[in-house]
């Protein structure tokens, strides 16, 4: 036996695994228990702990200054109160993506930009929404602006708020905004007198004047329509005429009507009653 071991001890292999393996093994054997034992993993989780307050808290990596580009002072207030930064504070503990997302959340943002500088500074740029119409909210007297594709851009108090900007009306109109506003613009000689834009049924529009007819427009072809009717009060001044109705839905059956007083004037005229009868 004796014999036996001495030869295997002369093999290397067998000298490295007792002079290497074994206490490599003993090691690991070792680091495991430390590893498994709940006070060395607490004082482990301690150390990182106390490491990164110390990185963090480096005067390289401290955030001291915010600066917002592309907003208007209301959007500018508005953008600091959704950031709900606490400065200093370190660029460790910021979550850019969280703050993209408040950001970019708010009604008038169309594009946000989040980006740590140097020297401290986290700059958020912002491409602000231009409001183009005012939209009537259905069912209630309750406004609200929309850009020029239809996204909201913020509330208002009154329509007096936003007088400046068209009006549109009616439910499914903020879809159909980028078509009102191809038809305002063909409606811009008469631009004074135009109450609003009414979207009927969600397929189509009614172009309201305040002193005069309703143009009822169809649901395709609606700014061909409109365009005649242009024309037409261009050569002849029908909108200024008694009329409650411009009905265009009909391409090829334009139908004019009169108001209750011009009709009564007609029935006058043709002698189909008399002053008593009236």
């Amino acid at each position: 036996m004796k014999y036996r071991l001495e030869r295997l001890w002369l093999r290397p292999a067998i000298r490295n695994s007792v002079r290497i393996g074994l206490p490599l093994c003993a090691a690991a054997w070792f680091a495991t228990s430390l590893a498994m034992d709940p006070g060395v993993q607490q004082m482990a989780r301690e150390q990182a702990a106390s490491l990164r307050a110390a990185i963090a808290a480096h005067p390289g990596l401290m955030v001291t200054r915010l600066e917002i580009e592309g907003s208007s002072p209301d959007l500018e207030q508005a953008l600091t109160d959704a950031a709900a930064l606490s400065l200093p504070v370190s660029s460790m503990d910021l979550d850019l993506d969280a703050l993209h997302q408040r950001v970019a959340g708010l009604d008038a943002v169309a594009t946000a930009q989040v980006r740590v500088e140097g020297g401290g500074l986290l700059r958020i740029i912002v491409e602000e929404r231009v409001p183009a119409v005012v939209w009537r909210l259905p069912g209630r007297e309750a406004f609200v602006t929309l850009d020029a594709t239809g996204v909201r851009v913020g509330g208002l108090e009154t329509r007096a708020d936003r007088a400046d900007l068209p009006l549109i009306a009616g439910p499914g109109a903020d879809k159909a905004a980028a078509e009102a506003l191809e038809l305002l613009a063909l409606a811009a000689p008469v631009a004074d007198r135009i109450g609003g834009l009414l979207r009927v049924g969600e397929r189509r529009w009614s172009l309201v004047l305040r002193d005069g007819p309703e143009i009822m427009l169809p649901e395709t072809g609606a700014a061909s329509a409109l365009a005649r009717v242009m024309a037409l009060d261009a050569a002849e001044d029908i909108l200024a005429r008694d009329l409650a109705v411009v009905d265009m839905r009909d391409a090829r059956r334009p139908i004019l009507r009169l108001t209750s007083n011009a009709l009564l004037e007609l029935r006058r005229a043709r002698g189909e009653i008399v002053e008593e009868d009236a």
